[in-house]
């Protein structure tokens, strides 16, 4: 049984090694050339008119399908600032520390 399970177990290796090698590698070289043409995440049939964007420098930009106009402004940022104010309260704590223990008593 354990040397069943060390052949799947190095399969599952190698396979996670070609993957990473191949297809992950793809996916990032196509993101770059997306990013260097100015094209938009989501919206790729939309281009960014703004000639001082530098791809992987510049904040975050938005996406639409309508006007093609991107927004200016870095949407995540204080999406991220509320959700890290909200977690820093006491009841959110206890809360995480409760599903974490939950998970982790499921899990035995």
């Amino acid at each position: 049984a354990l040397s069943s399970f060390c052949v799947y177990a190095g399969l599952g290796v190698v396979f996670d090694f070609f993957f990473q090698v191949t297809f992950f590698m793809a996916c990032l070289t196509l993101d770059a050339r997306r990013a260097h043409a100015k094209r938009l995440d989501i919206a790729l049939c939309c281009k960014d008119g703004d000639e001082e964007f530098q791809p992987y420098r510049s904040p975050a930009r938005g996406f639409c399908c309508l006007h093609c106009k991107a927004v200016k402004q870095d949407v995540s940022t204080p999406v991220f600032r509320e959700y890290g104010k909200l977690l820093m309260t006491w009841p959110a704590r206890i809360g995480v520390l409760m599903a974490f223990l939950t998970l982790i008593g499921l899990s035995s």
